[in-house]
């Protein structure tokens, strides 16, 4: 980046499937943020994943939302652990994305959003 004044975004994807796909495209086209890891559920697709992008791989969301260096997460996953993932990653400091639906439960849903809130983190 030419700004000398400006912080990357570092940015971790949990999922491999489409819609993570076209996120690590958005996020490697621009000049403010940096994919830095991802996981997925399958190892075969998170390897083809990582090498189309040249990303590094972790095992587990878990490992992932905790990782100090992360700023964002993007949640790409199967719905029913997208609730869990982001209160996760909002308790680790993280910034969160989430692919529709945010929770299956309006419950968790009303849950992650007021912690999202109280953390000051963004969540969309």
């Amino acid at each position: 980046m030419n700004n000398t004044n400006s912080v990357l975004l570092k940015v971790g994807i949990v999922g491999t499937g489409y819609a993570a796909s076209k996120r690590a495209e958005a996020i490697k086209a621009d000049p403010r943020t940096e994919l830095l890891v991802v996981t997925g559920s399958s190892a075969v697709k998170l390897s083809k994943f990582c090498q189309r992008y040249a990303v590094e791989a972790v095992d587990s969301w878990s490992k992932l939302v905790n990782l100090p260096q992360l700023d964002l997460i993007f949640i790409c996953t199967i719905n029913q652990g997208c609730g869990a993932i982001a209160k996760a990653a909002i308790l680790a400091g993280k910034h969160v994305v989430v692919e529709y639906p945010l929770a299956l439960e309006v419950e968790t849903a009303q849950e992650v959003i007021e912690l999202a809130a109280a953390k000051q983190k963004l969540l969309h």
